[in-house]
């Protein structure tokens, strides 16, 4: 969502099918076949770190604290009571002033209710 966003990918020239240093953010088709990616495509807590290179990032356990906090285009994360990680992530699609519509690919989620979601404990903005 981020690159169709118009989040441009940071490549490595790396022929690796995973490149962990967090200074990248692509997927990319390898001259030998297959798929490299770095792993701030897809993980979560090394998109935080990509992200907060040259972005903002605030947390906290309160929603309407994020929900007051963020504007559409902002990366939310997720963590569950008693995780060390945080282990899911969205992106806000509209804002009104008492909730966050956001979108996902996990379940393919447009517009989902983010005082509908629930199992998670602490919350974070990665400010876009």
């Amino acid at each position: 969502m981020l690159n169709a966003g118009g989040k441009r990918m940071v490549v490595s020239n790396s022929t690796s099918k995973l490149v962990s240093d967090n200074k990248y953010w692509y997927i990319k088709s390898l001259p030998k076949g297959g798929k490299g990616r770095s792993a701030s495509w897809t993980v979560v807590t090394d998109m935080y770190s990509h992200l907060t290179r040259s972005q903002k990032g605030y947390s906290s356990t309160s929603k309407s604290s994020i929900i007051s906090n963020a504007k559409a285009g902002d990366v939310i994360q997720f963590k569950k009571s008693g995780a060390d990680r945080y282990s899911h992530g969205m992106w806000v699609y509209s804002k009104s002033s008492d909730n966050l519509k956001l979108s996902g690919h996990t379940s393919d989620y447009l517009e989902r209710s983010f005082n509908a979601i629930t199992g998670y404990k602490t919350y974070r903005i990665v400010k876009m």
